[in-house]
């Protein structure tokens, strides 16, 4: 057995034995529920992202690869020139932006995903029916070690969201984030949250406005991603995981999305 197949073969019986307690005495029980998602953490990818891309282009997945303003995407290890929109709705898809990475695979009773959060990356469970959480665990970890994106900081402590509530809660006490954007952070889809909520996305990033306190300046950890400051607002391509950090800031008094004038009727 080579050390890839052990490791497998060690998730599969790590799993396995969390699954039981999961599961229980009883039998198995519907532990995924349709109208939720649901989100652990992942660690940092075990691998670097040169070698992760490779792996999934082999593997037949849809890639796009953005650094800066420059974009190259692919199908598979094949490159092609399809705008975005198409891309996005394939089935097994590497978002890869600058440091920063999106994988989303789409089946026909869930979907998972691993993008970056506030401790390193995360993976959400998504279910189309209620379903036992078995087969969809061990299948997307599985995967996931063999891409090598599970990191060492695996914890399969899950955590419930609802999917698309119609009211999105507010953001925690200290964070000065708009309700749109905060719901954004909390939405299983960033993509299709931005479309359509008129939000501006670029790769992993969405455009949002910090209006600053007075003789506020913006983290130093944030200055790559400003476009536009004055004294007392800035402007930032923000990526999306960063947005409650950003709000928690002492000399930020509120991030908002940018205001765009409607055209008089």
């Amino acid at each position: 057995m080579n050390s890839r197949q052990g490791a497998t073969a060690a998730l599969i019986l790590f799993v396995a034995s969390v699954f039981s307690v999961v599961v229980g005495a009883g039998g198995p029980q519907t532990d995924l529920v349709a109208n939720q998602y649901y989100v652990t953490s992942l660690g940092q990818p075990a691998i670097p992202l040169v070698t992760l891309t490779q792996r999934a282009q082999s593997s037949g997945y849809t890639t796009i690869l953005r650094h800066g303003n420059e974009v190259v995407s692919f199908y598979g290890t094949e490159r092609t020139d399809q705008a975005e929109e198409v891309l996005l709705g394939t089935s097994c898809l590497l978002y890869v932006d600058g440091e920063f990475i999106l994988l989303r695979v789409i089946g026909p009773d869930y979907d998972y995903v691993v993008r970056p959060g506030a401790t390193g990356y995360e993976l959400l469970l998504i279910p189309h029916r209620d379903l036992a959480l078995g087969e969809p665990l061990l299948s997307s970890l599985t995967e996931l070690q063999r891409l090598g994106i599970v990191g060492e900081s695996l914890n399969l402590a899950f955590t419930a969201f609802p999917k698309s509530p119609e009211k999105t809660p507010p953001a925690p006490q200290g964070v000065r984030l708009d309700s749109l954007l905060y719901g954004l952070v909390l939405s299983e889809d960033w993509f299709s949250y931005v479309t359509k909520n008129g939000l501006t996305r670029t790769g992993l990033r969405v455009e949002v406005v910090a209006e600053k306190v007075p003789g506020g300046t913006i983290p130093e950890s944030y200055q790559p991603y400003l476009t536009e400051e004055t004294a007392q607002l800035a402007k930032l391509l923000v990526p999306i995981h960063l947005l409650v950090d950003l709000a928690r800031s002492a000399s930020i008094n509120y991030v908002r999305p940018p205001y765009h004038p409607v055209p008089a009727v």
